[in-house]
Order: structure tokens, then C-alpha cells, then sequence
């Protein structure tokens, strides 16, 4: 299905289908209304890192199988939320240029995603959607790990985005990424190695050198943690925050909607990297607007800017398995 600029009116991220082709889902240009004298340009947010998250989210969910396995079950409930709730999200950004949504020049050049609302917005329909399929608790925990650990594995190998160089008239997924396009992007695996031990030590090294990296491709503005402690339980304790996670909205959002099946990128990525060294690892978290501020389990605000998650990691030879 086309929108009104002929642009697919899906996310279209899946293998074997063109990154630029799938512009994010164009929405319908917008009804005439209120017109402000001077519009701010919206924050933005990498390519590569926009297709990234959304693509392995949608990828994660189409192989997950269960509700999912029904052909176009789950693309036709995120064009529906997603059509029913932009007239909102247009509202909430009205002061906002987003011109870049609509205006087919602009999008030639651009990738909508890269406009870091409708990042966020696009990434709390895609989990608004996952819960339609996914119910139980430990069913959203376990898939939600699954994206984790996918998104940690393209942090150690790398993953590029963007058209792919044609060699005839049919789609190859293997073909180079032509690097040239506005549409292309790259995460670099990390570099160097992370440490392979599970001292105290090398547990915060890894952890500290991963949300560097997710910083460095403008998942977020900046991060922080706790000292990492051993209790007299053998168990590592310690707190993180993330200012200003690309995805701050959707969070935010969601958790106001009384539902606690959220992104949690970064989170994910921590513990698949925790497993990874036979670390088992539970987290309970909540907005916050730095590593140690107190904020109310009962109240969302949204001037609350960041996320505060409280770790606990209990070794588990098992974990990485």
C-alpha cells in the first residue's frame, strides 16, 4: 500500500527490501493548520541508527513467530496505530518543522527517520504493536532480550544501512551498500575488543565502552554510572543512567499508558554483553533526570529526561547459552 507521495505506507527494513525504498512509512501530508511565525527544526538523530533500531525490532518480531506467524498481522496493526495516532503526534510538534515528513524533495535527500520525534514516535507504535502479539511477562522479557542481543552482536561485527548498489533489475541483499546515499550509514564494530574477563574491573570497562558507543552514534547525549560493588552475597550491584535516549518519548509514553514492555536498547545491550561473561542479570528501572536524583514509581513526568536502571548481576555459567 502507497502513501499519497507514492512511498511505502509501511516499514518496509526487512531483508530483501531497499532501506531508501522504505523511507520510514511517509505519512499523509498534513490538513491545513495553524500557522506559527517562526517553526524550531526537530533534533535528529544518525541514520544508521535509526534504521538500525527500528529494523531489528521489526526483524526480532517478524521471527518470533506465535501471533506475529500470521502474514501481515503484525505490519497491518502498526499502519493502524500508526495512522490513528499521527494526527497527535503532529499536534504535539505542531511548533516544529516537519516539513521533512512530507515534502517529497526534501525526501529524495533525507530519511524521515532521522527526524528524532518521529524516530520516537515510530518506535513506541512498533512496541505498542509487539504487545498486541506478545502478552506475558516472561514472554516480553525474553524477546525483548532478543533484540538486545542482536543489536549487541551488530555492535561487535558492525551492520551498514542504506540502497544497495544494483547490478541488474532485481534486488540483491548482498550487493554493496552504495555509501554515497543520504540513506546509508554504518555502525563500525567496536573497537578494540571488549574484555573477556568478569572482574569488577572489566564488567564496568565493557559496560562504560558500550554506552560510550551507543553515544558516539547518537543513540543519546550522555550517560553515567555507579561504582560497581560486590556484595557479601557475590552479587555485582550497581546503577546507570542514560540522559536523553533517542527513544525518551516512546519510554515515556509508554510507561504513562501503564504498560512496562519498553525498548530499553540500552539496557538489553548490557545484559546480552553481562551474559556474555556468565553474568545473569535483573534490572528494575524509572525516569530520572541524572544517576542519583529521586523520582516517584508513581508519577511519569514527562520533564524527566533520562533513565535510571538499578543492577543486579549474579553469576550464571549458564547465562550466555
Amino acid at each position: 500500500r502507497a502513501s499519497a507521495l507514492g512511498l511505502p505506507a509501511v516499514l518496509g527494513l526487512l531483508a530483501g527490501a531497499s532501506d531508501i525504498d522504505s523511507a520510514a512509512a511517509a505519512p499523509i501530508p498534513p490538513a491545513a493548520g495553524p500557522t506559527f511565525r517562526t517553526l524550531r527544526d526537530p533534533p535528529e538523530i544518525p541514520v544508521a541508527t535509526a534504521v538500525i533500531l527500528l529494523r531489528t525490532t521489526q526483524e526480532a518480531a517478524l521471527d518470533w513467530g506465535g501471533a506475529f506467524s500470521k502474514p501481515g498481522f503484525y505490519q497491518t496493526s502498526f499502519n493502524k496505530k500508526r495512522s490513528a495516532n499521527f494526527e497527535a503526534f503532529k499536534s504535539r510538534y505542531a511548533t516544529y518543522n516537519l516539513t521533512g515528513l512530507y515534502d517529497a524533495t526534501t525526501m529524495q535527500n533525507k530519511d524521515p527517520r532521522t527526524n528524532r520525534f518521529y524516530f520516537a514516535f515510530l518506535n513506541e507504535i512498533q512496541w505498542r504493536t509487539l504487545a498486541d502479539g506478545i502478552k506475558r511477562r516472561e514472554d516480553q522479557d525474553r524477546f525483548s532480550r532478543v533484540v538486545g542481543d542482536r543489536l549487541y552482536q551488530k555492535i561487535l561485527k558492525g551492520d551498514v544501512v542504506g540502497p544497495r548498489i544494483s547490478q541488474g533489475d532485481e534486488f540483491d541483499p548482498n550487493a554493496p551498500v552504495n555509501m554515497s546515499s543520504p540513506f546509508s550509514g554504518s555502525w563500525l564494530a567496536i573497537e578494540p575488543p571488549l574484555p573477556r574477563g568478569g572482574s569488577l574491573g572489566e564488567l564496568s570497562d565493557g559496560a562504560r565502552r558500550l554506552l560510550g558507543y551507543l553515544r558516539d552514534q547518537g543513540y543519546c547525549a550522555d550517560f553515567s554510572f555507579s561504582e560497581f560493588k560486590q556484595s557479601s552475597a557475590g552479587k555485582v550491584e550497581f546503577t546507570s543512567f542514560m540522559r536523553e535516549p533517542a527513544n525518551i518519548e516512546a519510554t515515556s509514553s509508554i510507561l504513562r499508558q501503564g504498560s512496562s514492555f519498553l525498548p530499553r536498547y540500552e539496557q538489553r545491550i548490557l545484559q546480552a554483553f553481562f551474559a556474555d561473561r556468565g553474568y545473569e542479570s535483573s534490572i528494575a528501572d524509572t525516569l530520572a533526570d541524572s544517576l542519583t536524583s529521586e523520582a516517584s514509581s508513581k508519577t511519569v513526568s514527562p520533564l524527566l529526561r533520562g533513565v535510571r536502571t538499578t543492577w543486579v548481576l549474579t553469576l550464571d555459567p549458564d547465562a550466555g547459552l
